[in-house]
């Protein structure tokens, strides 16, 4: 089972357009995959959401960000390029 990033409300961060992030899209929730990309639109309105904001990359993938690109890589989440998943 794989550890899931903590969400803190006090410490989220709002996702913004052109954002560099990782998502994981619903398909891949229970195995932890997730999916780099560029902010297209943030599709939660609210400033916190327990499980991670739900956002458009610029490739069309939606997902919830586990992690913003300029922050630390858990080791626990393996890494893989959006094309991959077609």
């Amino acid at each position: 089972m794989h550890e899931k990033p903590n969400h803190d409300p006090a410490t989220q961060k709002y996702p913004q357009k052109g954002d560099h992030v990782r998502v994981a899209q619903k398909a891949n929730y229970e195995n932890g995959v997730l999916t780099e990309g560029i902010v297209q639109d943030v599709l939660t309105s609210k400033r916190f959401h327990p499980r991670g904001h739900k956002v458009r990359l610029t490739n069309g993938k939606i997902g919830r960000i586990q992690q913003f690109v300029d922050q630390t890589t858990p080791d626990h989440f393996p890494l893989i390029e959006a094309d991959d998943l077609r």
